[in-house]
């Protein structure tokens, strides 16, 4: 980000919006970031050598969850982000 001349604070609606484009039906974390990062600017991925792929900046994809109308339901499986039943969106939706 700072090579692109943004600000954590830029970076994070940006992420919001891919995250929320990107996730229409329940999806695993891997599922999730894939999706999300092909949508995403440039400027907020970033090479991860564990995973050896580019991706969203690890804490840009936690913390823009909660903005960006999604919840994580533990109790899959596998951990999956998803798009509350409207029962329980508290938010207005932003994005």
């Amino acid at each position: 980000m700072k090579k692109a001349g943004r600000s954590a604070l830029e970076a994070q609606p940006e992420a919001a919006k891919a995250m929320r484009a990107a996730v229409k039906k329940p999806m695993t974390k891997g599922e999730t970031s894939g999706a999300a990062t092909k949508l995403a600017p440039d400027y907020v991925s970033l090479w991860c050598r564990s995973c050896k792929s580019t991706h969203i900046h690890e804490q840009l994809f936690k913390l823009p969850a909660l903005p960006a109308g999604l919840e994580v339901n533990k109790l899959a499986v596998s951990p999956q982000a998803r798009r509350p039943p409207q029962s329980r969106l508290l938010l207005t939706e932003r994005f």
